[in-house]
């Protein structure tokens, strides 16, 4: 049961220029506008992102209320190294089972937190895919038929003000989209760090 409890822990924390614009191809679908997002948070470029953003895209921090930067973002997302990403046309139905798989396949992460990421048995794995649904629709205030999506990402040394140290975590990255009337996908919301350690009850 343990990603049950992982996932309840998760339930409870809750511009482009037209320049940029001009030089980019045009993306039809939900699934490219979530890769070229990761690519460009991921390689650090900013120009990029802010094209694949909307004029009133919200970005927050898990567990928190206030609004931040969107250079904190990239700040955070720096020197994590890609485990998966996943978009989805509505509320997902398949979403713990595919961070369980980045999870699984992941060389880079730690064998005891690759077990604890995964379900033990297939009752387990539906019990997680539909919590991570309810908890997607929360966190994103995404409605039925909207597009979600996740980067997740593994942070091998992330500094811990409270430990005074660098410790290995998880870093996930959720996104709401939305299409304008180009018909291109941009990204509305954005709300990342590790809900597993937020601190909210």
């Amino acid at each position: 049961m343990r990603w049950f409890w992982i996932v309840m822990g998760l339930l409870g924390v809750f511009g482009a220029t037209s320049a940029a614009q001009s030089t980019r191809p045009a993306r039809m679908t939900w699934e490219s506008a979530v890769e070229q997002f990761t690519r460009d948070v991921l390689d650090g470029e900013l120009v990029g992102v802010r094209a694949n953003l909307d004029e009133k895209t919200i970005i927050r921090q898990f567990g928190a209320q206030e609004t931040c930067d969107l250079v904190l973002l990239m700040d955070r997302i720096r020197e994590a190294s890609l485990l998966g990403q996943h978009a989805y046309d509505d509320l997902p139905a398949t979403m713990a089972g595919d961070i369980a798989a980045d999870f699984r396949s992941a060389g880079n992460v730690p064998d005891d937190f690759r077990q604890y990421m995964n379900p033990q048995d297939e009752q387990q794995m539906q019990q997680a895919n539909q919590i991570a649904r309810q908890w997607v629709g929360d966190v994103l205030s995404a409605a039925e038929q909207e597009p979600v999506g996740i980067i997740v990402c593994w942070q091998g040394g992330t500094h811990d003000a409270e430990l005074g140290a660098t410790r290995p975590q998880p870093l996930f990255v959720l996104v709401k989209g939305r299409r304008n009337v180009d018909g291109e996908y941009r990204i509305a919301q954005i709300v990342f760090g590790n809900p597993l350690s937020s601190g909210k009850p």
